[in-house]
C-alpha cells in the first residue's frame, strides 16, 4: 500500500501500518492511540507518535522476539488508553507521559508483566540504550508492562516507579474511556 502521510522519520500507510525510517514496523497507528483520537484525526494520528518512542517500542518488541499488545479498540477489544492519550482523557496522571507521547503500555500473550519487567531489568544497559527510563512497579500494572521516556536523571539505571492514585479504578474503567 502506498503512504499516505510523513512526519519526523515516521510513515504511514493507506492500511494504518507505520514505517519507521522507510522500514515497516510491527505497528499499525490503531494501536498506538486511541479510538476517539482516530476517529477524530484518521491519517492525521501520525502526529501524536513520537519518533524515538515508536524505534523505541520497535526494539522492545525486537529483544522479545514476541508479539505485543498495545492498544486493541481497532479489532474489537477493551484496550484503548495505553498509547497516546490527549488532556481530554480522565485516564492516568495530569502528566503521564502517554500525554507527551512518550509512554506506552503493553502487554505479550506469552510472557508475563512481571517477566517483562524482569527481563527489563536484568537487561538495562541495552533498555537504557533505547530510550527506556522508567517502568512501572508491578504493584501497580500487575498484567501491563509500562515504559516511558521521562528523563530521571539516573544515568544508565531505569527507574521503577509507583504512581500515586487520588482514585481507584478497574481496570476495564481505565481502558475503557
Amino acid at each position: 500500500m502506498g503512504i499516505v502521510r510523513k512526519h519526523n522519520g515516521i510513515s504511514l500507510d493507506a492500511s494504518h501500518r507505520l514505517y519507521i525510517d522507510g522500514v515497516r514496523s510491527n505497528f499499525w497507528i490503531t494501536e498506538l492511540v486511541s479510538k476517539k483520537t482516530f476517529l477524530n484525526h484518521g491519517f492525521n494520528s501520525i502526529y501524536f507518535v513520537d519518533y524515538e518512542a515508536l524505534l523505541m517500542l520497535q526494539k522492545i518488541r525486537g529483544f522479545f522476539g514476541k508479539p505485543m499488545t498495545v492498544n486493541d479498540w481497532w479489532s474489537g477489544g477493551h484496550l484503548n488508553q495505553r498509547g497516546y492519550r490527549s488532556d481530554l482523557t480522565t485516564v492516568g496522571a495530569k502528566n503521564s507521559q502517554h500525554r507527551y507521547r512518550l509512554a506506552y503500555d503493553f502487554s505479550m500473550k506469552s510472557l508475563s508483566a512481571d517477566k517483562i519487567r524482569e527481563a527489563i531489568l536484568a537487561n538495562q544497559p541495552f533498555f537504557y540504550k533505547i530510550g527506556v527510563r522508567r517502568i512501572e512497579h508491578g504493584d501497580y500494572a500487575p498484567t501491563w508492562c509500562h515504559v516511558d521516556m521521562k528523563d530521571t536523571q539516573l544515568h544508565n539505571a531505569i527507574y521503577v516507579f509507583k504512581p500515586r492514585r487520588t482514585t481507584q479504578i478497574s481496570q476495564e474503567e481505565r481502558w475503557s474511556i
